[in-house]
């Protein structure tokens, strides 16, 4: 049988299986294993009182050596027998070439192993610490990114985590023991681990770091994430089997398809290679939704092992589940589990306090109607309750009613929005402000632009194909849609700010709220196109107004917004006998 992973060693199990590739960088690296030493031996004192010691050239080498050197072929081989490659690198001739080849490769690779003391690359620290830097730009100008440094070193690792976490404070950096954090939110995922070589050889290095790294990681949609991108790695020579160049022929006849329409003529080759990144994208996603490992990730198992996780200490109420400003529940793990479980909601329900509840059921359209025309007091009385209100009935619902109807918010040690809004604006968001972008934004369906001068906030609704091979002055169609700064604001859609903080939407899909705008597409690319200023987008229309870009929504959240749009356009108008329309209300 089996036996069941708890959370944190299934995380660590899937870390591995993502880690790929780490990238060693030492001036005494050697490429051979560390030389095995018997325990020295102390002779009998000669007669001067003295002793002697004794070894010999090899054992005295080997302990000299602990101090410096690092060994990679014992380090290599302790991370191949775990399916991951590393490679050693050691900074010779200039310094700056060799600075900017470890920063090259360290881009790309899961770890990076740094030397603290570095002769070759000038003062102690330096090389390292200007590494980091030129890293830290690098994810700071993507956007952020999970990442792992480790400086190995002989000196003294709290001396040295002292030192560097001085140098790293315009990172908002912070020191745990031998550990530095970030506070800056694009390398809140970023970590640097101090570790002294005569603490831990290259062979208990790896696991050390293996188990870094998965703390970096652990959670139910970041574990199912990472799983993913290594399952894709996994099949990656099978996608370029099926996707050979013998599909050439296919995909050119699509094109010349296209070319041969005139309407698509000058659009052929964009439009085919959307179509070859949906064929492209399909074909991981069905390839993801069938692997055993990522289902594995987020398995009813490894749920119901997530509270264990987050809680240690079975008494103290960690979880919060939020009902209304009035109203938050606080439970502990057991009580987490055995909702999740779902076995016995009624009674978890009842234990972690959830109680009946009135809700007010309103009045009817026709009641409204019959008062705003009924002239006569004695009529008007039974349905005006004493506050000269309209009444209401009540309705008692219970907890299993409240749970099943009520919006559900939870959250660990003190409740918060934030993580729902952060997966509201994943799901809404394809490119938003706080995404680095290499080319600026165009006008298209799903654009969001908010007006510099009366702060009003716009989503062009405008069809893909209009969008595109533009002469002339084009007017674009917009909804005026409405930002939610009220906390129990209705919304509908979010995206992240520049800021990081969440710009909530109300978007009413009615024609009254349809607008147009005039632009002036850019003449060679034949697109409307944003310009940059001030690190923010912005785009003018054909009166001088500025817009500021905010983002875009994915291509399916936009055509759902299209098409309840369309649905509203498209009711139908009609007479009909007034007293039949009034028996159907």
């Amino acid at each position: 049988m089996t036996p069941v992973l708890s959370f944190k060693e299934n995380s660590k199990m899937i870390a591995q299986h993502f880690l790929q590739s780490v990238v060693a960088v030492d001036d005494n690296i050697r490429f051979k294993a560390r030389p095995a030493f018997d325990d020295e031996k102390l002779a009998e004192p000669d007669d001067t009182g003295f002793g002697e010691f004794e070894a010999d050239d090899d054992k005295q080498q080997a302990t000299t050596a602990l101090s410096h050197e690092l060994y990679y072929q014992d380090l290599s081989h302790e991370f191949a027998s775990k399916g991951i490659i590393c490679g050693g690198f050691s900074p010779e001739g200039d310094v700056d070439s060799s600075l900017q080849a470890v920063v090259n490769t360290s881009k790309n690779a899961d770890i990076t192993i740094l030397d603290w003391q570095m002769e070759k690359a000038g003062p102690d620290g330096k090389f390292a610490i200007d590494t980091t830097l030129k890293i830290s730009e690098i994810d700071i100008s993507e956007g952020g990114r999970t990442r792992l440094i480790c400086i190995y070193t002989a000196e003294n690792a709290e001396d040295v985590a002292d030192i560097l976490v001085k140098s790293l404070v315009g990172l908002h950096s912070k020191l745990e023991e031998r550990t530095i954090t970030f506070e800056l939110p694009e390398l809140t995922h970023w970590k640097i681990e101090v570790v002294n070589k005569a603490d831990k050889l290259e062979v208990e290095l790896c696991d050390f770091l293996i188990n870094s790294f998965a703390n970096l990681t652990t959670g139910l949609l970041s574990n199912a994430v990472v799983s993913s991108i290594a399952s894709i790695r996994d099949n990656t020579h099978n996608l370029l089997h099926k996707f050979n160049s013998t599909l050439d022929p296919a995909y050119v006849s699509h094109i010349l398809g296209l070319i041969s329409s005139p309407k698509m003529r000058e659009q052929a080759h964009d439009v085919a290679f959307d179509y070859a990144v949906e064929l492209i994208s399909e074909e991981l996603k069905s390839s993801l939704q069938i692997n055993e490992k990522v289902k594995g990730s987020l398995s009813k198992k490894i749920i119901n092992a997530w509270p264990d996780f987050i809680e240690v200490d079975d008494l103290k109420k960690s979880f919060f589940l939020e009902l209304s400003d009035e109203e938050k529940l606080t439970f502990n793990r057991t009580q987490m589990k055995r909702l999740l479980l779902a076995d016995d909601l009624k009674e978890t329900l009842k234990e972690i306090g959830m109680e009946a509840s009135q809700k007010n059921i309103v009045a009817s359209q026709k009641a409204k109607r019959l008062l705003a025309s009924e002239s006569n007091q004695e009529k008007i009385d039974p349905i005006l309750n004493s506050n000269n209100a309209i009444q209401v009935k009540h309705q008692t619902l219970k907890p299993i009613e409240r749970f099943e109807r009520e919006a559900i918010q939870l959250s660990i040690n003190e409740p918060s929005e934030k993580p729902l809004l952060d997966l509201c604006s994943i799901e809404n968001t394809r490119r938003s402000q706080e995404i680095s972008l290499c080319r600026a934004p165009s006008l298209k369906q799903g654009t969001i632009l908010k007006n510099e001068k009366t702060s009003e906030y716009y989503i062009c609704i405008q069809p893909l194909c209009d969008s595109v091979r533009l002469q002339r002055t084009t007017s674009f169609t917009f909804l005026q849609i409405s930002e939610v700064t009220e906390k129990k604001g209705k919304f509908t859609h979010v995206i992240k700010k520049a800021n990081n903080e969440h710009l909530k939407l109300f978007i009413s899909c009615k024609a009254t709220t349809v607008r147009t705008l005039d632009f002036l597409p850019d003449t060679d690319s034949k697109v409307v196109l944003s310009f940059l200023e001030d690190r923010q987008y912005f785009f003018e229309n054909s009166t001088n107004i500025r817009f500021e870009w905010y983002g875009e929504l994915k291509q399916l959240i936009t055509q759902d917004i299209v098409n309840n749009l369309a649905a509203q356009i498209s009711r139908v108008g009609s007479d009909s006998f007034e007293w039949l329309r009034q028996k159907q209300l």
